[in-house]
């Protein structure tokens, strides 16, 4: 089953008593990224640790090919980006969700977390994850069909408003978010 195979394979390494003992390495994730690093995208889409990451996928039932990593072709995309934190947070636009991101930062942003209690803490971040998560439910599509201009989701003014709509002594049913 999918839970035991995680315990198997990753309890091993990110379980909280083995990040306890040290650092984590991940001596092949590095041989990888130096490949990747010597070969640039060839090393990848192309060449042996390409031809490694289908075998692995194709022994785990995907329908990936070698083929379908030769013809990948990467687009230059401007991030989606949020002031946060005295610095920038960016992430990537639609497809992706990385606006609900940046749309959980945003909420997040306009509480003193640190001063929360547990409950209130966690309550604050379910309901931010649920407003976060209504607009990703509304409105991620394809980027050619989106009828709302992705900057404008995680727009501060817009998540600002959003934020009125937590409160601290009531949860929000999720359809309503």
């Amino acid at each position: 089953t999918a839970s035991a195979e995680i315990r198997r394979d990753l309890w091993p390494l990110y379980h909280p008593d083995a990040l306890a003992r040290g650092p984590l390495v991940q001596t092949d994730l590095a041989r990888s990224l130096e490949m990747i690093r010597d070969g640039g995208p060839d090393a990848f889409y192309r060449g042996p640790l390409g031809r490694r990451l289908v075998a692995a996928a194709t022994a785990a039932g995907s329908p990936l090919s070698v083929e379908d990593l030769a013809a990948h072709r990467s687009e230059w995309m401007e991030p989606l980006m949020l002031p946060f934190g005295g610095g920038v947070a960016a992430s990537f636009p639609p497809p992706t969700q990385g606006m609900s991101a940046l749309a959980l930062l945003g909420l997040a942003d306009g509480f003193d977390l640190a001063a929360l209690e547990e409950a209130d803490y966690i309550h604050v971040l379910v309901e931010a994850i649920k407003l976060a998560f209504a607009d990703r439910d509304r409105h991620l599509t394809d980027p050619a069909a989106m009828t709302v201009m992705p900057t404008e989701l995680p727009a501060p003014e817009r998540l600002a408003r959003l934020r009125g709509r937590i409160g601290r002594r009531r949860a929000m049913a999720p359809e309503a978010a």
